[in-house]
């Protein structure tokens, strides 16, 4: 594998993070977690900016409600990770983005637009349970990462959004949210909220903290 990236992007603390082969020696989760902290959910089209950070917190509160093993807790913590990276790109934008390829060019299109998308998220979530020194999912994890996911994206709904013009889709609305209205933290707040659980959970976040300490974490 080069060491020159192919194509590439500035990391928050000013890294070339290569992009088409992510490495998990350029997985640093301080960065993610300060990344996700600034990164907002729903284009936008929220009550007030619902963050990527905010959003793996409630996740995370989902799966401790689901009585989570400790690998269920770290998985969920590490499933919107690679949009540090990627960026976080709603569901009907995707749904919008496969569509257009199908009217224009065809199924064919629309079925290598969806495997290269997955590819990406793929290459990204690799370098990253690499570097959190933890396995990705299997199936039967995968569906409980996705649960705690649409459980926290209903919370969301209910807390954060205006009351839906119509249904979001069965998968969706068959899923109860959270009992208790969610509090967003602020940025920074919600970066050192998800880098403490990173640090908690995950082996390679606890070695980066411990070779980085005494030196103190950039804030959001």
């Amino acid at each position: 594998m080069s060491l020159t990236p192919r194509v590439w992007k500035q990391s928050r603390y000013g890294r070339a993070l290569d992009l088409v082969e992510p490495r998990a020696d350029q997985v640093s989760f301080a960065e993610i977690a300060d990344q996700l902290a600034l990164i907002n959910r729903y284009v936008g089209a929220s009550t007030v900016a619902v963050s990527v950070a905010n959003h793996t917190l409630i996740a995370y509160r989902a799966a401790e409600r689901a009585g989570a093993t400790e690998r269920e807790r770290a998985l969920v913590l590490l499933h919107d990770a690679h949009e540090s990276r990627i960026g976080d790109k709603a569901t009907p934008v995707k749904a919008m983005e496969f569509a257009v390829a199908r009217e224009m060019f065809g199924a064919a299109a629309e079925d290598t637009l969806r495997q290269v998308m997955a590819e990406v998220e793929r290459r990204h979530d690799a370098a990253i349970y690499a570097a959190a020194g933890i396995a990705p999912p299997n199936e039967a994890e995968h569906a409980f990462v996705k649960h705690c996911d649409i459980v926290a994206l209903n919370t969301e709904r209910r807390d954060f959004l205006a009351p839906p013009p119509m249904r979001w889709g069965a998968a969706i609305e068959a899923v109860f949210p959270l009992s208790t209205r969610q509090r967003l933290l602020p940025p920074a707040a919600a970066a050192l909220a998800l880098h403490e659980l990173f640090i908690s959970h995950l082996p390679g976040a606890r070695a980066q903290s411990a070779r980085t300490a005494p030196v103190s974490r950039r804030s959001a």
